[in-house]
């Protein structure tokens, strides 16, 4: 039965690849350039390229983050260091002042609990991870569900 669930989720995200004015969608995504969030952000791209996504790639999203508006997007990915337990304020910030959080959905890594400032959508701890494709398949689709 999750099969079938999952092959459902996947043809119907399929279809949301491509807007009512047959544009490819678009995905924003922002990183710190890390060693993990480089190969994650990476394999997310290849991920949505294969579904028909156009993808802008952001690799420091303190410096350039505010280059762009959630709102030309149709999808947003940021992912965070959780350093000194906190989403990062200018990540906080670039959220508040793009006001639509339909469309942005927040990863941050940490290894230990700790309290988000900001709804956090994903968490995951880059010093665990592997192997990191499974992880960008399971957040693309998750991004292509908003």
């Amino acid at each position: 039965m999750k099969k079938i669930m999952l092959a459902f989720i996947i043809f119907i995200i399929s279809f949301t690849s491509v807007s009512a004015q047959g544009q490819p969608k678009k995905a924003l995504l922002a990183m710190e350039n890390t060693k993990f969030k480089s190969v994650l952000i990476e394999d997310m791209k290849k991920e949505l390229e294969s579904r028909s996504v156009e993808v802008t790639v952001v690799s420091d999203h303190k410096t350039d983050l505010n280059n762009y508006k959630a709102s030309d997007f149709d999808y947003v990915f940021i992912t965070n260091s959780g350093v000194n337990s906190k989403v990062r304020p200018w990540v906080q910030k670039w959220i508040t002042d793009n006001g639509n959080r339909k469309n942005i959905l927040l990863h941050t890594t940490k290894i230990k609990e700790w309290q988000e400032n900001v709804s956090v959508d994903a968490v995951s701890s880059a010093s665990l991870r592997k192997d990191i494709s499974p992880l960008a398949k399971e957040y693309a689709d998750l991004l292509l569900m908003r």
